[in-house]
């Protein structure tokens, strides 16, 4: 029977063996993102396959038209007109009793 191969191996998506994990020349899987890890000469672990890093993201494009305004709602209804000013000298507005020419009779 041929010698079997086996290396460390993970199924849990984003993980990665730390450098203290694998011995020099070691191999890990992780079949789940298809990445297969290595230590190199200075003890970093290495990524083998699998997609670089992201870039730097990029500045934001410009913001576009805002839209139409809506509609005005409908006005409401007219309250109650308040009371008449009264004079207190029977319509005479020339005429002052103490400073005092008209009374607003909404306050009583």
């Amino acid at each position: 029977m041929p010698a079997q191969l086996i290396i460390k191996r993970t199924s849990v998506a984003g993980r990665k063996p730390l450098a203290n994990q694998l011995a020099f020349g070691e191999l890990a899987l992780n079949y789940t993102d298809g990445l297969l890890f290595y230590t190199d000469a200075n003890s970093i672990v290495q990524t083998v396959g699998g997609l670089g890093a992201n870039g730097v993201l990029g500045p934001s494009g410009a913001t576009g038209p805002s839209g139409t305004a809506g509609f005005d709602g409908a006005t409401g209804a007219t309250g109650p007109q308040g009371p008449s000013v009264v004079n207190i000298d029977g319509g005479n507005p020339s005429s002052n009793y103490g400073g005092i020419n008209s009374i607003d009779a909404g306050g009583i």
